[in-house]
């Protein structure tokens, strides 16, 4: 399900895909909110590395030795065994329900969980974050019981991850919608790529400069810059 065309906060084309979504799909870190924004991903990639030397004697690959995702790390670590991927992905869980805590909450994020609850429309949170930190952020800002699943990841096996399709199938299946009849917000090429693999619609967050082109690129059918443009229109 490719766009033919994207613009930029096109609310007529943003209304057009949300008013044949019965189901809104959530990415977590970014539409909802900033997962690291206290405790800073590259110290987290900091950590992930001291484990991974210690499950494995073999030396790092210079991109790994030095890049701030953690999540690099992760699947860096799910190629060099399961025993190392089980122990990075167990400090990752760890490190990501520290970080909730003091996670920045992106602004009408939670009005768009909020006014899909009160539209009648369900809502399922789609992550490679980890379930446990999504559902414990959920909690803490009180909305865990309007969010209808949370298909997020819950081992160390990153194939499951997007853009894999297997998340936002999961979401589909539990909420038992056909992929015509959801919607998936992500702010990553790996979202929209995830989306295309499900054919469900996908509206590219563009929270960030230069990512436009990015999620317009990997084939977002749109694109907003602000989360408030998606409970203004639905």
């Amino acid at each position: 399900m490719r766009a033919d065309f994207v613009q930029t906060d096109d609310l007529g084309l943003l209304r057009h895909i949300l008013s044949s979504t019965d189901a809104l799909l959530l990415d977590f870190d970014g539409p909802i909110c900033s997962v690291f924004a206290g405790i800073p991903a590259r110290h987290v990639a900091d950590q992930l590395r001291k484990v991974l030397s210690k499950e494995s004697r073999d030396s790092l690959p210079p991109d790994i030795e030095t890049t701030e995702d953690p999540f690099d790390i992760l699947r860096y670590a799910a190629t060099v065994g399961d025993t190392e991927a089980q122990g990075v992905e167990v400090a990752l869980r760890a490190y990501e329900v520290e970080a909730v805590a003091s996670a920045s909450p992106t602004v009408g994020g939670l009005d768009v969980i909020a006014a899909c609850h009160d539209r009648g429309r369900m809502v399922a949170v789609v992550s490679n974050n980890s379930a446990e930190c999504v559902r414990t952020y959920l909690r803490i800002k009180e909305v865990e019981a309007l969010v209808d699943a949370i298909c997020a990841r819950t081992t160390h096996d990153t194939s499951m991850l997007k853009p894999a399709s297997t998340l936002l199938t999961a979401a589909l299946t539990t909420l038992n919608v056909p992929p015509e009849a959801a919607t998936l917000v992500g702010d990553s090429e790996t979202d929209i790529q995830a989306a295309l693999h499900t054919q469900v619609h996908s509206v590219g967050y563009a929270n960030k400069p230069g990512k436009e082109q990015k999620l317009r690129d990997a084939g977002a059918h749109v694109i907003i810059d602000r989360m408030t443009q998606i409970s203004d229109v639905l």
